[in-house]
Order: C-alpha cells, then sequence, then structure tokens
C-alpha cells in the first residue's frame, strides 16, 4: 500500500511538472480573446465551412456549446494523459531524423492542454494555437485499450511537433530546403485557402507542386471540402504525418 501511494505521488509530481490542462475558464477566455488571432484571420469560405457568418459567431457558438457540457476529466483520463506524455517524450528523447534538426530537444518541451467540449469547433480536430494542443476531450476518454493509447501517444507526437515548428520555423526552413521544399507565396494571396492553426503564414513548393489545402468552392460544406489530403497541404503537416506514422509502426 505504502508503495502504490509513493508511486502515485511521483506520477503526481511529475505530471504537475510536465501538463498543464487549462481550466474550462481560461479555455473560454483565450477562445473569446482569439490570442492569436486565428479566428479573426479566418476568410468568409472558412466560415461557410464553420456554418457561420462571421469570426464572432463562431467564437460564441464554440464557447456556448463548450460551457453547457458537463464533461469533465477523472483520474482514469489524468493517468493516461501522463503515461501517454511521458511516452511520447521517451520517443522524441531516442528520435532520429532527417526531418527535424538534431538539437532539437523536443521532449523538454513541456505540454500545455485545452481539452475541448463543442462538437462545432474545428470539427473536433486535434490542433494547436500559440503553445496549447487542444483535443476533444472524447479522444482522451474513448482510450479503452492499448491500440487507442499507442493511437493517442501518436496524435501527441504530432501535435506537439506543431509546437515546435512554431516557435523554430528559421531552423525548419534551413532543413526544408536541404530537400528542395522552399518559402512560395504568402497563404494570404490565394483566398481559397483552408485555415489551419498548425502552420505558418506560407505556402511552399515541393518541386513544381504548391503545397496547400484550397476548398473545391466558395462555398465549401465543411473544412474537409478541400483538393488536398491534410498531410500534404504544408510541410510542417508532412513532417508531423511522417513521425507520426513512424512512431506507429514501431520505427
Amino acid at each position: 500500500m505504502i508503495i502504490l501511494v509513493i508511486l502515485f505521488l511521483i506520477s503526481f509530481f511529475i505530471f504537475i511538472y510536465i501538463t498543464n490542462i487549462l481550466s474550462d475558464n481560461k479555455i473560454i477566455d483565450f477562445l473569446l480573446k482569439d490570442a492569436d488571432n486565428y479566428c479573426a484571420n479566418m476568410t468568409i469560405h472558412d466560415l461557410r465551412a464553420r456554418k457561420c457568418n462571421n469570426s464572432k459567431e463562431y467564437i460564441h457558438t464554440v464557447v456556448n456549446e463548450h460551457k453547457s457540457s458537463k464533461i469533465g476529466l477523472n483520474i482514469k483520463d489524468i493517468i493516461i494523459l501522463l503515461c501517454a506524455c511521458i511516452r511520447a517524450d521517451v520517443y522524441f528523447y531516442n528520435l532520429e531524423s532527417k526531418l527535424i534538426p538534431s538539437d532539437n530537444n523536443i521532449y523538454k518541451v513541456l505540454w500545455n492542454f485545452a481539452f475541448m467540449k463543442s462538437d462545432s469547433y474545428e470539427d473536433k480536430y486535434p490542433h494547436t494555437r500559440l503553445d496549447i494542443i487542444f483535443i476533444h476531450i472524447n479522444i482522451l476518454k474513448k482510450i479503452y485499450n492499448l491500440n487507442d493509447f499507442y493511437n493517442f501517444v501518436g496524435l501527441l507526437i504530432h501535435e506537439k511537433l506543431h509546437i515546435y515548428q512554431r516557435y523554430n520555423s528559421i531552423k525548419f526552413d534551413v532543413l526544408l530546403q536541404k530537400h528542395h521544399i522552399n518559402r512560395k507565396h504568402l497563404r494570404k494571396h490565394f483566398k481559397l485557402v483552408r485555415a489551419n492553426p498548425d502552420l505558418n503564414d506560407w505556402i511552399y513548393n515541393n518541386g513544381d507542386n504548391l503545397m496547400m489545402a484550397t476548398y473545391n468552392s466558395a462555398h465549401p460544406t465543411s473544412i474537409n471540402d478541400v483538393s488536398m489530403k491534410t498531410e500534404y497541404e504544408h510541410p510542417y503537416e508532412m513532417i508531423s504525418y511522417l513521425i507520426e506514422n513512424k512512431y506507429k509502426n514501431g520505427d
């Protein structure tokens, strides 16, 4: 019994050290302030894909859905999250890849989570904004077996890579140039290009191909109504998917 208590306390302090889970009030405050201007910068096509007329309507729809939900994290969810964070960081510690800088130290980046309860918010897709990983709460709650757990770890690896990319864009551009992938145009010059909070402001070319996902029309039916698969819409997505799949394949 004493050993179990000691292990629980050790796990608790490790969890406090490596993670921060935003409270509902802090999540709502972040959304309302739109601190990174993600929603404010959405085009009319982005808003149509989200069934809204303007960014304020979108934000308030999400906030109201979040407020009305009674779902919360329990001790099982917290333990699974802790184990997944540790597993992801162990993977990053041992990772060798030509797709990320060799001096990355990604495992040292602290975890910062916002667990969303709105089904309307980005169609429940995980993503990052600033240094926060946004995940729909049901993704964590629906982990029932080891395969679910491994997939969740892969998701965390993917999203933590986006955090690192955001704050190390110059390093990534140098690396991408070695693979003949270069900045070509600003995203804002393409009116149908889909908003994605995990990307920077640039469209890159990979050989003769521009890496971007554009809506199939001026009236998209959803955020998935696009011309290109997500993993190829930007070098950041390409790299994150490749590393995520590398983990899932046991490499």
